[in-house]
């Protein structure tokens, strides 16, 4: 049975006269030849491998003669060695994006730091840098070889030299795909191919091959190739497979050779079936790929049509695709009179004749940007991606007169920009061959049409557009670059465009924070008038120099807030599935579902203070609520809940089941709405306490100290005329009393009534050992199990929230993340924290 195909999610690339593949795509179809004479300082005057190249610059060269341009420094290189498609900047480096320091950037191979760029910026443009990534396994197979870079450090002497530990790993090529993984916290398979000239497409072979047995779930291949030194240029042209006339000829009757070429990329694939559940776009299809070797053949560098045609053939085979389905094969294609005849011969055995009769279509990107060596393949997949994707074929250059052999053996070169017809799936076939003998050979195919899925829920509101970069100048890069977007892209909804910021990239230091409400662009647009104002008025900016750690608080049984999920309801998927499956757990509560307890405008105030409807909908809320956030890339590092919010906390922290959280909440609620006493609780600010322990002793178990939520700050349970006195005593001594909107006194004696019962049911729960540190606000300690006396207690004794936020702060927990509809703890919470950062002020000081 055929493996799943790999979808294409995403190309980064970096080539001559193209640094992204929208501008590469415009160089191929405007049939340009990137083709120039060594730049100026390339490789120092040239005379001699021994004069240190420019490693830090790279200038515009010259053209071969007859093309447009001016002329380079063309006399420093004699002979066919002159000329080469070259980066203007191969050691360009955003070193600080990636942390890497001065000392470790200069022993850094331009091939490992152009590799790491392209690997991020693939990532990202697939969607998975940032949160989107985490708890997915991601390859990485790098294509790689010399670039001479070891030499230009020797040359360079003392004063350019690195320390020797970041010599020898910032040199080595096989270390190329280890150093994205360690930099981008990849662990999946690392692994660099250096098979030569068919480097790139073993390297896609091997990451097919890894993705179909599972070893990961995304792919980053990709490759990259530089000349920082003449001496491959040299040795090639000693083997004289170079063009002395500067032009790449793939397959034209007048091929005198080919030109060396630098530059690189990287794709993202992930299997066909998790691409489409996921709604990730898919550029293209790899249906299938081939490897072998030529075995004996005339000598180690010559080809064997025999075993080209096998590793075609195979690849066919592999993925149950008829070849004469094929349209059109971009071939390995050197312009050598010995590698293009033998290319053909194989090409011919392969491929059958088309149904149609007409010549199948055959091109070569090597004649618009040169031969990448071990990237060579690299611009060809690209080349085919891009062209599956728009339908058309660009143009293979200087074939005006192609080789007789070419007709013969069934195909046509593309000699211009033309329409891609095919009477089903465009596919297409991609050739690459090693000198070594080891050939490749790939099958794509255009991406399937995709699933209709239904309209967009947008239910309005404010969003929150997050972003981030390595500096403040990047940031603001970052931040234009989206507004620039935006302005061409009118049709991009707000809320589409802050979700895929938020979590389709990394996560850097310097961040910015934008709440916007149907105005992104506008904000976008302030933001770059503001002229580094830092957003003064319009966002939130800073700069995050460590992980913050992060508690979810989930609250009590406070005011009641009618629809206070129906905005998320509408816009948020995990959340309304979570609120769903809580109502199918639970069924109706006083004739209402959940869902519409929580979303519904009807039901009043009055009616969700009912302990039975308020405790269970507490629960359904918080855990909805948490398991978006976590589908948002907020996830917490302990959780903490007041009151009945700790049944929440401990389902959020897998300790309980969420039909286990709900059955017990809405039977606790049931009792103590059934079974006790009339009650009332006052929020008490700014009281003496020794005065409440006075007036608590003095009312006969008729009043409790319900909870101590931090410093002077509690709330007071009891009989209702217990409480209305000591809110008089205490309002009349200058503190704040304000009545809860409750009708039963929790944590009060007067739930003693329901105290068996209430551990009756907590012992038919199944508690598990939790996921994320509980906080308990019973014990202020960590607990790992929540037993039937335990829950016993929690329902009689005071909550001692303050305590409990105390020792959150004291252990270097740092954010409390909310989840409430009314942010009633957020008072408490920063007490606590002002108390603690005093107190800590106090002793470094004392």
């Amino acid at each position: 049975v055929p493996a799943p195909p790999a979808a294409v999610l995403a190309l980064a690339c970096r080539f001559p006269g193209a640094d992204t593949p929208e501008e590469f795509w415009d160089l191929l179809v405007s049939g340009r030849d990137a083709v120039t004479t060594v730049p100026p300082g390339r490789w120092g005057d040239g005379a001699d491998t021994g004069h240190t190249s420019d490693v830090d610059t790279g200038h515009a060269g010259a053209e071969p003669d007859g093309a447009s341009g001016t002329r380079g420094h063309a006399g420093a290189v004699p002979g066919a060695a002159r000329w080469g498609a070259f980066l203007d900047d191969p050691a360009a480096f955003d070193a600080g994006h990636f942390a890497v320091d001065e000392a470790e950037t200069r022993a850094l191979d331009p091939q490992a730091r152009i590799f790491l760029e392209l690997a991020h910026e693939a990532l990202e443009r697939a969607g998975y840098a940032g949160a989107r990534r985490r708890g997915l396994r991601v390859g990485v197979f790098a294509a790689v070889g010399d670039s001479g870079y070891r030499q230009v450090l020797a040359d360079a002497g003392p004063a350019y030299t690195p320390p020797a530990g970041a010599a020898l790993t910032g040199t080595l090529p096989n270390l190329v795909a280890a150093r994205v993984a360690h930099c981008l916290d990849l662990d999946g398979p690392a692994l660099v191919v250096d098979t030569a000239c068919s480097s790139g497409l073993v390297a896609l072979h091997l990451a097919r091959r890894s993705l179909a047995d599972g070893e990961c779930d995304l792919a980053v291949v990709g490759g990259v190739n530089l000349h920082l030194t003449p001496d491959a240029h040299r040795a090639l042209e000693g083997a004289q497979a170079l063009s002395p006339t500067g032009r790449s000829r793939a397959f034209a009757a007048d091929a005198d050779g080919f030109v060396p070429g630098e530059g690189g990329a990287a794709l993202v694939l992930r299997p066909l079936p998790a691409a489409r559940r996921q709604g990730d776009d898919v550029l293209a299809v790899v249906r299938g790929t081939a490897v072998n070797n030529d075995g004996t053949s005339l000598s180690l560098m010559a080809p064997n049509p025999l075993r080209q045609r096998e590793v075609i053939t195979r690849a066919y085979e592999v993925c149950g695709v008829d070849p004469a389905s094929v349209t059109y094969v971009e071939a390995h294609g050197t312009g050598t009179p010995v590698g293009d005849p033998i290319e053909l011969r194989s090409l011919a055995h392969a491929f059958p004749t088309r149904p149609d009769g007409r010549p199948r279509l055959l091109g070569s990107v090597k004649t618009n940007v040169g031969h990448l060596l071990n990237a060579a393949a690299l611009p060809s997949l690209v080349k085919v991606v891009l062209a599956l994707r728009h339908g058309r074929l660009p143009a293979s250059l200087h074939g005006a007169r192609p080789s007789p052999a070419v007709e013969r053996a069934g195909f046509a070169l593309v000699t211009e920009a033309t329409r891609w017809e095919a009477d089903g799936p465009r596919r297409a076939g991609v050739n690459a061959f090693g000198f070594g003998g080891t050939n490749a050979h790939a099958v794509l195919e255009e991406a399937p049409p995709a699933p209709v899925r239904p309209p967009h829920r947008d239910g309005g509101g404010p969003r929150l557009l997050t972003l981030s970069a390595g500096s403040a100048a990047g940031l603001d890069a970052w931040a234009a670059r989206l507004a620039d977007h935006l302005r061409d892209r009118p049709d991009l909804a707000d809320g589409d465009v802050c979700r895929s910021a938020a979590l389709a990239r990394d996560e850097r230091p310097h961040r910015l924070a934008v709440v916007v409400d149907g105005d992104l662009r506008e904000r976008l647009a302030a933001l770059r008038a503001d002229d580094g104002d830092g957003g003064a008025g319009i966002g939130a900016t800073g700069t995050v120099t460590r992980r913050p750690r992060t508690v979810f608080v989930l609250p009590g049984q406070g005011a009641p807030v009618p629809a206070q999920g129906r905005e998320l309801y509408a816009t948020a998927p995990v959340y309304r599935a979570t609120l769903d499956e809580a109502s199918a757990a639970l069924g109706p509560v006083h004739g209402r579902e959940l869902t519409s307890w929580c979303v519904d405008t009807a039901p009043g105030a009055g009616e969700l203070t009912a302990t039975e409807v308020a405790q269970p909908l507490l629960v359904a809320h918080g855990v909805a609520l948490a398991r978006q956030l976590a589908v948002w890339g907020v996830r917490p590092d302990a959780v903490v809940g007041h009151s009945v919010g700790e049944l929440t906390a401990a389902c959020v922290a897998g300790m309980l089941s969420l039909p286990d959280a709900l059955a017990f909440a809405a039977e606790r609620g049931r009792l103590m709405g059934a079974s006790t006493a009339p009650g009332a609780m006052a929020a008490v600010r700014g009281a003496d306490e020794r005065e409440v322990a006075d007036l608590v002793g003095a009312a006969a178990g008729t009043l409790a100290v319900a909870a101590y939520n931090g410093p002077g700050r509690l709330v007071l349970s009891g009989t209702p005329d217990a409480v209305r006195r000591a809110a008089e005593r205490l309002t009349g001594q200058g503190a704040t009393v304000r009545p809860l909107e409750v009708t039963r006194a929790f944590h009060s004696p007067l739930m003693e009534p329901v105290a068996d019962a209430v551990t009756e049911a907590a012992r038919r729960l199944a508690p598990r050992a939790s996921d994320v540190p509980l906080m308990s606000t019973l014990t202020a300690r960590w607990e790992g199990r929540l037993d039937a006396e335990h829950l016993r207690e929690h329902a009689l004794r005071p909550v001692r929230f303050g305590r409990a936020v105390e020792r959150l702060v004291e252990e270097g927990y740092d954010t409390f993340v909310g989840l409430g509809a009314d942010g009633g703890l957020a008072g408490p919470v920063r007490a606590v924290a002002a108390r603690c950062r005093a107190r800590a002020g106090v002793s470094a000081t004392g």
